[in-house]
């Protein structure tokens, strides 16, 4: 099998592929509550962790949208401590230090974020922070807004600046996991359509680098292409602003990334970090251009894995995405489908120079190799054509 699970594979097939051996990771998410209203909910779940204490966290846009903010304040009750309305994408280790300097004033136990991944990012990054500092750093919550996933993982980022160069410093702290989820799929109203759909296309990042990076196959892969094809669904729905389809998108990002600590992340993602933390480009937005073209050149690598992530992101009217296919056809599919979210594909499509290619090559490689090693012997002649291809 190659490490390979497809929708003809037999259950002995499978046992015969994940159980010879391994090795799973489990973070410290501790809860993860879903359905329409479940954010009322939120004070029981911290008092069920002990943690009275709340910080939230948040955007400027969601306090002025206004309702939404008014409602979750509301739902913590006498928990709510303080409010931290400043943080900008790409999450500045400025904002990060400043909400740190708060959240030591207030003397709170929990910081709970309330946006997109820049927001929950930033959560992470401040409870990294004190905990440089303290015997027990907050804890974190988040309620998601986008389908970014960051609430189900330990990795955030934090853009900092070498002299002129802007750049974004990867975490990985094990301790800064949320500990509290809530999936409540009304908060997300106020999400705008092109940040929804996009961090839809950012969940499918998470499920195939997990498939395509991991060197053997893992007990969670099954989880993986099922949350490609929920998401898929989703996304493709006439009725996506509906509740029960946006609960549905929220359930498949969970899939896509249910076990983060076992995800190696490839080069679409290391690409979008440079493109996020160095030029600026939304962080949701990186997948849409990076993530089919690194699949065309993975295609000869590991067509076996292809083939099955190509079925996975199948059309649900499609009965020839459930057989066998050829491995160029998924990053086919993935483009077809942001084409038809109205979404960004190319680098030109947002306004950046073909001379720019060049320099986002450099800086891949600099600061990523390992995951530019992965495309062969000849990467660093790859690399360039890679980024060349997505202008």
């Amino acid at each position: 099998m190659k490490g390979s699970l497809t929708s003809d594979t037999t259950a002995s097939e499978i046992d015969a592929a994940t159980a010879a051996e391994g090795r799973y990771q489990a973070l410290p998410l501790k809860t993860v509550i879903w359905g329409e209203g479940s954010r009322f909910r939120i004070g029981e779940e911290l008092d069920r962790l002990r943690k009275p204490r709340a910080l939230l966290i948040t955007t400027k846009s969601l306090e002025a949208e206004g309702g939404l903010l008014r409602g979750l304040i509301g739902a913590l009750q006498h928990r709510f401590c303080g409010l931290a309305q400043t943080v900008p994408a790409h999450v500045p280790l400025t904002s990060v230090l400043a909400i740190a300097e708060l959240a030591r004033r207030s003397d709170i136990d929990v910081l709970v974020a309330f946006g997109g991944g820049s927001v929950i990012d930033a959560a992470k990054a401040v409870s990294h922070v004190l905990s440089n500092e303290q015997d027990h750093a907050p804890l974190v919550g988040a309620v998601p807004t986008t389908l970014s996933g960051a609430e189900f993982s330990h990795f955030f980022g934090m853009t900092e600046k070498d002299g002129e160069e802007t750049f974004k410093r990867s975490f990985a702290e094990i301790s800064a996991t949320p500990a509290l989820v809530v999936l409540d799929p009304a908060v997300t109203a106020a999400t705008p359509e092109a940040l929804w759909l996009s961090s839809g296309i950012k969940a499918l990042d998470h499920a195939i680098e997990g498939l395509l990076c991991s060197p053997t196959p893992q007990i969670t892969d099954t989880l993986a292409l099922a949350g490609i094809q929920r998401m898929v669904r989703a996304l493709s729905s006439p009725e996506w602003r509906a509740v029960p389809v946006r609960l549905e998108a929220q359930l498949a990002a969970w899939s896509c990334y249910f076990a983060a600590a076992n995800v190696q992340f490839g080069l679409s993602h290391r690409i979008g970090h440079v493109l996020g933390g160095s030029f600026g480009v939304p962080h949701s937005l990186t997948s849409c251009i990076t993530l089919a073209p690194v699949m065309e050149a993975f295609a000869a690598i590991d067509p076996e894995r292809l083939n099955t992530i190509a079925a996975a992101l199948a059309p649900a009217d499609s009965y020839a995405g459930h057989g066998s296919t050829d491995p160029w056809e998924a990053a086919l599919r993935l483009r077809e489908l942001v084409i038809r979210l109205r979404l960004p594909t190319r680098l030109q499509d947002i306004g950046f120079a073909q001379s720019t290619t060049l320099k986002i090559a450099a800086l891949v490689a600099e600061r990523y190799p390992a995951a530019a090693e992965r495309l062969g012997p000849g990467w660093r002649q790859e690399l360039p054509r890679l980024i060349e291809a997505m202008y």
